[in-house]
């Protein structure tokens, strides 16, 4: 995939997904180029109390992340849903995850509550 970053352009760019700690947050999508973190594309809200909705995450498209939002839209990773929460002096999006991406984000978001259940288990 092709993703434009505060004017820069980066091909051949890999999506990863994980999970924030608290599992309120949604998922982490974590932009991978040349087998390295490029960004993370995604903020967690839950701690000022916005939840994303179902198949959503918050994209951070500012500073650094500028330009991130568009260039998934161009991409079909997401759909910007017109909903956005205050974060501090900026706004963040809310986007709906499409396809296959939605589907990868699914199970990367189970498997990590998996392993933090197992991980909290083998504690006791």
């Amino acid at each position: 995939m092709r993703i434009q970053l505060s004017n820069v352009t980066y091909t051949n760019v890999a999506l990863e997904w994980h999970t924030y700690m608290d599992p309120a947050g949604g998922a982490v999508m974590e932009l991978i180029a040349d087998g390295e973190r490029l960004a993370v594309a995604t903020v967690n809200m839950a701690p000022q109390g916005h939840v994303p909705q179902e198949d959503c995450v918050f994209i951070k498209d500012y500073s650094e992340n500028s330009g991130i939002l568009d260039s998934l839209v161009k991409a079909g990773v997401i759909r910007d849903t017109g909903r956005a929460v205050r974060a501090g002096w900026v706004q963040v999006q809310e986007v709906q995850v499409l396809g296959q991406y939605a589907i990868d984000m699914k199970n990367a978001v189970n498997q990590g509550r998996r392993d933090r259940i197992k991980m909290l288990k083998e504690l006791k």
